[in-house]
C-alpha cells in the first residue's frame, strides 16, 4: 500500500467515520450559548450595539488573561472543553490502528517512513476537519440566533472587548483583511501542532497519557504566555493583534511550525527503530 491509499484509508477511517465529532458539536454550540451570554455582560445591552459572527468568534476562542499578569487563577472552562474535544477524536487513532491493520502493512513493507508521513499528514487534516466543523456550527450558531454572518467588527464592540487592565490597548477599531484571516488561522495553527504531539507523544506512552499532557499544556497557558506555550495562539482576544503587549502572533506561529516540524521529524526518526511486534496493553 502506497502513502496515497494509507493517507485515504485514514481520512475515511480516522476521520469520516469517527463519531467522536459529534461531541465537538455539542461542546462548541454550549460555548457558543456562553459566549452570547458574555458578550450581554462585555458591552452595554442599553446602547443596542449590533455584533457579527466574528466578535462571537473572538469570544469563543477568548481565552484567559495569564495568572503571571493577572495574580488570579483563572480557567476558561468553555476555551479548555472547546480543545479538548477538539483533540478527542483522533487522541488514539494512531495507536490502535498500529495494533491491528497498522502491524499487516508494517510487516510487509520495510518502508516505515511511509507510513508514519501518512499518519502525521491524516493528523493534520484530523485537526483541520475539526477546526472547520467548529466554524460550521458557530456559523450554525449564528444563523438560528440571527446574528449577522460578517468578518466585519463594530468598533464599539471592539472597544469593549480590549479593556482590561492587564494588557495596553493598541486603540485598534477594525481589523483589516490580513489581520482577520491571521487571527481566524491562529486557533487552527495551534490546534494542529498539539494534535500532531499528542500523536507523537504516544509513541512513547499510552493514547490517554499523551492527551492528558497536551492538555496539560493547554491549562499550563493559562499560567503565562511565554512564546513556547504556543497553546496561546488559540487564545485569539490576548494576542498582540489587539494588545500591544499581547502574545506575539509571529512568534507564536514559528513555536507551532517549530513543533510540527520537529514531531514529523523527531517521530519518524523514532518510528525507525520502533517494534510493533509485541503485543501491547491496550488503552
Amino acid at each position: 500500500m502506497n502513502a496515497y491509499k494509507m493517507l485515504r484509508y485514514n481520512v475515511k477511517e480516522g476521520i469520516f467515520r469517527c463519531k467522536r465529532y459529534w461531541i465537538l458539536i455539542v461542546v462548541t454550540l454550549l460555548q457558543c450559548m456562553l459566549a452570547e451570554i458574555q458578550m450581554g455582560y462585555r458591552i452595554d445591552p442599553t446602547a443596542n450595539l449590533e455584533y457579527g459572527f466574528f466578535e462571537l468568534f473572538l469570544l469563543v476562542f477568548e481565552g484567559a488573561a495569564p495568572y503571571a499578569r493577572t495574580g488570579i487563577p483563572t480557567i476558561p472552562y468553555g476555551w479548555l472543553a472547546l480543545f479538548a474535544a477538539a483533540l478527542f477524536p483522533a487522541f488514539d487513532y494512531m495507536y490502535h490502528d498500529l495494533m491491528q491493520f497498522g502491524v499487516q502493512i508494517l510487516t510487509r513493507t520495510e518502508r516505515k517512513i511511509s507510513w508514519w508521513v501518512s499518519k502525521c499528514l491524516w493528523c493534520l487534516l484530523s485537526a483541520l476537519a475539526a477546526y472547520l466543523l467548529i466554524l460550521a456550527s458557530v456559523l450554525v450558531f449564528c444563523f438560528v440566533e440571527r446574528i449577522p454572518l460578517t468578518l466585519q467588527t463594530n468598533p464599539a464592540v471592539l472597544r469593549a472587548f480590549t479593556v482590561t487592565p492587564y494588557y495596553q490597548s493598541n486603540g485598534l477599531t477594525a481589523l483589516s483583511i490580513r489581520q482577520t484571516i491571521s487571527v481566524i488561522l491562529c486557533p487552527l495553527l495551534a490546534l494542529m501542532a498539539l494534535q500532531l504531539m499528542q500523536m507523537t507523544l504516544s509513541l512513547w506512552c499510552k493514547p490517554l497519557y499523551s492527551f492528558l499532557l497536551t492538555i496539560g499544556l493547554c491549562m499550563l497557558s493559562m499560567a503565562a504566555d511565554f512564546t513556547w506555550l504556543f497553546s496561546r495562539m488559540g487564545m485569539v482576544l490576548y494576542h498582540d493583534c489587539f494588545f500591544l503587549d499581547g502574545y506575539s502572533m509571529q512568534m507564536g506561529t514559528v513555536a507551532c511550525i517549530a513543533v510540527i516540524l520537529l514531531c514529523v521529524a523527531g517521530g519518524g526518526i523514532f518510528f525507525q527503530f520502533y517494534d510493533i511486534l509485541p503485543d501491547k496493553e491496550a488503552v
